[in-house]
């Protein structure tokens, strides 16, 4: 992902954004519209209120996809 990804990029890939816990390394996808990516949106990815579901904790790191195969192969490596 690229350091300065926003809502905007999120929104205009029309694919769910990758979330990697950095703790635990638990791995999931939130659709842009959860995400509450919109055109124009130029708050920064990372500065999003995110939660990991196994550990709790708030550090993370986010992906940006730029095709559906490449969703698939993230999810694809967790297992």
């Amino acid at each position: 992902m690229s350091a300065s990804a926003d809502l905007h990029d999120v929104w205009n890939t029309r694919l769910p954004l990758g979330l990697s816990c950095n703790h635990c390394l638990h791995r999931g996808l939130v659709p842009p519209e959860r995400v509450g990516a919109r055109e124009g949106d130029v708050r920064c990815v990372d500065t999003l209120p995110f939660r990991c579901t196994r550990c709790g904790r708030r550090t993370f790191t986010a992906h940006l996809f730029k095709e559906r195969r490449h969703v698939k192969r993230f999810m694809a490596e967790y297992r």
